[in-house]
């Protein structure tokens, strides 16, 4: 009897014990990229980590401008908006952290542009390889590096520019 009451209590308590070993790893990051504000540039993304090895993620952004009035202030504008979306897999790690290959699609506007401005509609494809770090727990430092091929069509339809660039990421932020 005694046998079966610390065999139950065994198997009641090493559940519980695990557990309290090993604490559940963020599942939700949200990252800023402090280095795109020198191109004008600033977005926001959620990070869902959706199993062991897979996370997605959406970016919405904002595009700025610094112009100069005629008085000679300056003056800085929203004259754009984009959103990305993308998976990020996790290969021997479990997402949200470790190294990752990333897959992202994106769309950006210039629609709000003022008359000395070009408006116009874009899309992009990215791939990227890079790694996360969850730091104390929270703390989120995200490195990275690929290609995107974008294209962007004026809104005069006079012509279309493709580009193949290079993706960088430096983002900071927090899991939860």
């Amino acid at each position: 009897m005694r046998r079966a009451l610390g065999l139950t209590a065994a198997l009641l308590l090493a559940p519980a014990a695990a557990s309290a070993q090993r604490p559940e790893r963020p599942r939700n990051v949200i990252t800023l990229q402090p280095l795109s504000g020198v191109t004008g540039y600033f977005d926001l993304e959620y990070e869902r980590a959706l199993g062991r090895r897979l996370s997605v993620y959406a970016a919405p952004g904002a595009i700025f401008s610094r112009t100069q009035r005629l008085d000679g202030s300056l003056s800085v504008g929203v004259y754009g908006a984009s959103l990305d979306l993308g998976a990020r897999a996790f290969p021997f790690n479990d997402a949200p952290a470790g190294f990752f290959v990333d897959l992202g699609v994106g769309v950006a506007t210039s629609a709000f542009a003022s008359q000395d401005r070009v408006q116009g509609f874009g899309v992009r494809g990215m791939f990227l390889l890079g790694y996360t770090a969850i730091l104390a727990g929270h703390f989120v430092a995200s490195f990275g590096l690929g290609a995107q091929v974008s294209r962007f069509t004026r809104r005069s339809g006079v012509d279309a520019e493709v580009a193949f660039l290079p993706a960088l990421r430096f983002a900071v932020g927090w899991a939860f």
